[in-house]
């Protein structure tokens, strides 16, 4: 098990970020400062987060997504809890659950995001 974790073009490594919102001002820096920062497709950042879990969920179950033991084995105290905040985000998500507008889910964003732009194609979304 290798404890690094490499980008698959590691040259041509970029930045996704959602064009929206707080997004579209970091976007805006990276650009001006000459950063590799790339908006993520609107076909993508309009789906719901429902869509964007479905499509991730394939490469997942195919179990095409690693992840590094260091990463998995990571725990922060934030709020009172310590835990793999990621995990628990992933694990807890449930198709058409209404009360996860209320849930903090920016880590399970950033997953189904990662899964989608680096294993899929054009015609998953």
């Amino acid at each position: 098990l290798s404890l690094q974790c490499h980008s698959r073009m590691r040259a041509g490594s970029v930045v996704y970020i959602e064009d929206k919102q707080t997004g579209t001002v970091l976007l805006q820096k990276a650009q001006m400062r000459g950063w590799p920062a790339e908006p993520i497709e609107s076909k993508l950042t309009s789906m719901g987060k429902d869509e964007r879990a479905v499509a991730a969920s394939n490469y997942v179950h195919q179990g095409r997504c690693k992840i590094t033991r260091p990463a998995f084995e990571k725990t922060v105290d934030l709020k009172g809890t310590i835990e793999n905040h990621l995990w628990r985000q992933v694990k807890a998500f449930h198709l058409g659950d209404k009360d996860q507008a209320k849930r903090a889910d920016d880590l399970l964003d950033t997953f189904c995001y990662g899964v989608i732009l680096a294993l899929g194609s054009g015609d998953v979304f």
